[in-house]
């Protein structure tokens, strides 16, 4: 396998893997949580899974030489489950969803012809749109972190976030950046808190 190629998926599984942590550890009540662009956690969740299964599609005619359809990506992969969300009629499986959608992408990474990498489709060159499919659970991920004061003490997420390399999206940088003076706020008020603690 062709070492970008390892690399853009070597992103998508670190990344998914800091998610289903993230998930794994949220609050009760902290799914319904709303982060920045009005979705809530849970539907940022599903959001991800269902845009990598868009990506796995797109993937898959590529191989067969179909139209791109890069609009069927483009749109928003989550607003029919938003309903279901608010109304409480129905639950998904927001770890499911997203580890389905991300093991589908992974398997058609592993079917791209490393030729294809160097090349572009439809006009499009292949390489750069497959780095920027394999950084959109990092794009969110740092709503998601924002969202979450409650883990600004913890190591994993914390490392996801503030040693990812977010300079190629000036939006997602000056959000990290201005998160990070919150955190540092954060974790000085625990500390003050456990030296009160440890006077008494």
């Amino acid at each position: 396998m062709e070492s970008a190629i390892r690399a853009i998926m070597d992103q998508v599984v670190f990344d998914g893997a800091n998610v289903l942590y993230l998930v794994s550890m949220l609050p009760e009540g902290a799914r319904e949580r709303p982060v920045a662009g009005g979705w809530t956690i849970g539907q940022t969740v599903v959001h991800m899974g269902q845009t990598a299964e868009a990506y796995a599609a797109a993937l898959s005619r590529m191989r067969k030489g179909e139209p791109l359809a890069l609009d069927t990506i483009e749109v928003d992969p989550a607003a029919a489950t938003v309903g279901m969300f608010n109304s409480g009629e129905s639950r998904i499986d927001e770890p499911s969803t997203f580890l389905v959608g991300r093991e589908h992408f992974l398997g058609e990474l592993e079917l791209v012809n490393p030729t294809l990498l160097h090349a572009e489709y439809e006009g499009h060159p292949v390489k750069p749109m497959f780095v920027s499919w394999s950084r959109h659970s990092m794009h969110h991920g740092v709503g998601i972190v924002e969202a979450l004061p409650e883990m600004w003490d913890d190591a994993i997420a914390l490392t996801w976030v503030f040693e990812a390399d977010l300079s190629y999206d000036a939006d997602l940088y000056a959000r990290q950046q201005a998160l990070l003076p919150r955190v540092r706020a954060h974790l000085a008020d625990l500390e003050n808190a456990e030296q009160k603690g440890k006077k008494k």
